[in-house]
């Protein structure tokens, strides 16, 4: 490598003067094409592309280059010989601002885009173990949208497609007419140019699969581009961040965030405890069990923006990790237009990103290594403590010489077997259970009916026993009262 230092097992950074250990946050650039490959046809130079990844791969579709413009073709990486970019498959169509997603089954699908210029409304699908393309041949399954049986979704770009954990798909967003991208429009047009449906795919043997358009209900997003989404499992929940929405007559850079629960169909707009993220667009967002992980993307503030934010499930709250220093390693670059792509591996995580724009194109591979549980961040007593959901344990070694500390969060788990013994003692923090996340909410700061009335997917099904104090209770209470409300009322208030 050039002008680089390899670090040891242990320290990281530029001059690797950095002890990190297992519960570090660690940004490592794991290839530069800039000083390892002197732009020798690296193909990692792209914004607007898909990352997936499957087995100890990870596989680079589409996106667009200043120097080549339009991309196709997939490029493959190994995770674990930590190799070059090689190229995968047979050569699709090229194109940029798709929606991709890879199934655990070994089948990545792509939708959409824009390719020679135009937003397109293909359905492919792309076999990661043979490296064969097909197109995906579908049948609608509400005999209203269609009466031929047959199912198009708009063209479409700047979407996302989301799988679940019983491997359907899910479509939310995007803009549907090229001239949005280029010229200016009429408002009618500005607002039809906005796909407002969820749509739904469910893969089979069969030689058509099924598309289905979901018929949600809840505050949900009008219009919306730009923005991620992510599958929490634990709550069978997708959440929607940022992006481009649409409200009343305009386009807006939006913070909000939303949740759509799978086993009710039922949007929810969330408002967070304490402070909210800027709004941004074209940033990239993948998810663990306990937390959702948002990059960069650009703001009203910042063109581009390298920010790194952390949402707590449990919690209902956000977090950034440069603002309370949990981060070393090599710097992460001001980026839109970026893709990651999250890779589980025993008690830590593994997000992988790539490409990216900043007025130039990137190419540099990142990987940020998280610990599986967000409080191992905090090393120091206070820190740990001060934070919701989290709580500490101390041991003292046999040699009484040595006490070693560890922040885990409380929520719905034991602490680690390690505080378990007669040397250890566990200091509570405080709990991020439904009672006081319900207690913490002050509906009089909400700009909105919805915000106020919203429910958390992480706690569906818990009710007032989850409470453990009678002010608790009280509280939770008075948010079940306050519910049952009239919605008229309510809209009255906030639009006197």
């Amino acid at each position: 490598m050039l002008n680089k230092c390899v670090c040891d097992v242990g320290f990281t950074g530029s001059a690797c003067n950095v002890s990190v250990n297992g519960y570090s946050s660690v940004f490592v650039n794991l290839h530069d094409p800039i000083r390892e490959d002197l732009y020798n046809g690296s193909p990692a130079f792209r914004m607007g592309h898909s990352l997936v990844a499957y087995q100890d791969y990870l596989y680079l579709y589409g996106g667009y280059s200043l120097a080549s413009g339009e991309v196709g073709g997939v490029h493959r990486y190994d995770i674990v010989n930590d190799g070059h970019w090689k190229t995968f498959g047979s050569i699709e169509s090229k194109r940029y601002l798709h929606a991709a997603t890879a199934l655990p089954t070994g089948f990545m699908y792509s939708h959409g885009g824009i390719s020679n210029s135009e937003i397109v409304d293909d359905f492919l699908v792309l076999n990661l173990n043979s490296g064969e393309w097909s197109t995906v041949e579908t049948v609608a399954t509400d005999p209203s949208i269609s009466s031929s049986g047959l199912l198009t979704i708009p063209p479409l770009a700047g979407h996302t497609l989301t799988h679940t954990q019983n491997g359907t798909l899910i479509l939310i967003g995007g803009f549907m007419y090229e001239k949005f991208v280029h010229d200016p429009i009429d408002l009618a047009t500005f607002r039809s140019s906005f796909s407002e449906g969820v749509y739904m795919f469910a893969p089979t043997a069969q030689a058509r699969s099924r598309w289905s358009l979901l018929h949600t209900h809840g505050p949900k997003p009008v219009g919306i581009y730009g923005h991620s989404t992510v599958y929490h499992a634990l709550s069978n929940s997708l959440y929607v961040f940022g992006g481009y929405e649409y409200y009343l007559d305009e386009a807006t850079i939006s913070s909000k965030l939303y949740s759509l629960d799978l086993s009710t169909y039922g949007w929810n707009l969330i408002a967070p405890i304490g402070s909210v993220p800027v709004p941004r667009f074209f940033h990239t967002a993948v998810t663990s069990d306990e937390y959702m992980v948002v990059i960069g993307g650009r703001t009203q503030k910042r063109h581009f923006d390298n920010v790194v934010l952390i949402y707590r499930y449990s919690c209902n709250q956000w977090t950034s990790l440069q603002d309370l220093a949990l981060s070393s390693g090599d710097p992460l670059p001001y980026v839109i237009g970026q893709a990651a792509v999250l890779v589980t591996r025993s008690d830590k995580v593994d997000i992988y990103m790539v490409g990216g724009y900043d007025g130039v194109v990137h190419g540099e591979l990142m990987r940020l290594s998280m610990p599986t549980d967000f409080c191992n961040l905090y090393t120091e007593t206070a820190s740990c403590l001060e934070m919701n959901g989290c709580s500490l344990c101390s041991i003292v070694h046999a040699d009484r010489n040595r006490t070693e500390s560890i922040c885990f969060s409380n929520a719905r788990a034991p602490p680690p077997a390690v505080c378990s013994g007669e040397s250890s003692r566990v200091h509570e923090g405080n709990r991020c259970g439904y009672g006081s996340v319900v207690a913490q909410r002050d509906c009089t700061q909400h700009g909105s009916c919805s915000e106020c009335l919203a429910t958390l997917p992480f706690y569906a099904g818990e009710a007032v026993r989850s409470v453990s104090t009678p002010e608790l209770k009280q509280s939770f209470s008075d948010q079940l009262d306050f519910r049952e409300q009239s919605s008229t009322k309510l809209s009255k208030t906030f639009l006197r």
